[in-house]
């Protein structure tokens, strides 16, 4: 039996929100960043990727999830999970928060060619006024 998880999920929820494929890729970086925090298990697949989504929409500029025309469907889907999308969200922004080289997901996402987890810790240092106290990277990505 097919169990969709979270990865299936947020190339839907980025199509829908109008996403690039940048904007794809950085919400399957802090999805898996999630993946090491034990509240994971509790998450249902397709919240935990919405709440990646709008995460990755925040650190791109882009409207959240609720100022984006969404379709009828998921309407009132979002709208009554929209607290444990939004604590999910605060979870993974941490997650993002305390990433740093030589973290296995950081590592991972660091050496391809777009340098996901350096763009992503610079738009979260960007977007939330602050600078990341735990990085151990020091390239001039970060």
């Amino acid at each position: 039996m097919h169990f969709p998880t979270a990865a299936h999920h947020i190339r839907w929820f980025t199509e829908v929100t109008g996403g690039d494929e940048a904007t794809h890729t950085v919400a399957l970086y802090v999805a898996e960043l999630g993946l090491s925090d034990p509240r994971c298990l509790r998450w249902s697949a397709s919240c935990y990727a919405m709440a990646a989504v709008m995460l990755s929409n925040w650190l791109a500029g882009r409207e959240t999830v609720l100022q984006l025309p969404l379709p009828h469907s998921c309407v009132a889907r979002v709208a009554s999970k929209i607290g444990e999308i939004t604590d999910i969200s605060e979870t993974l922004k941490s997650a993002l928060f305390l990433s740093a080289q030589g973290e296995p997901a950081y590592d991972k996402y660091a050496g391809d060619p777009e340098r996901v987890s350096q763009r992503a810790a610079k738009l979260l240092s960007e977007r939330s006024g602050q600078q990341r106290i735990n990085s151990r990277c020091h390239c001039s990505a970060c």
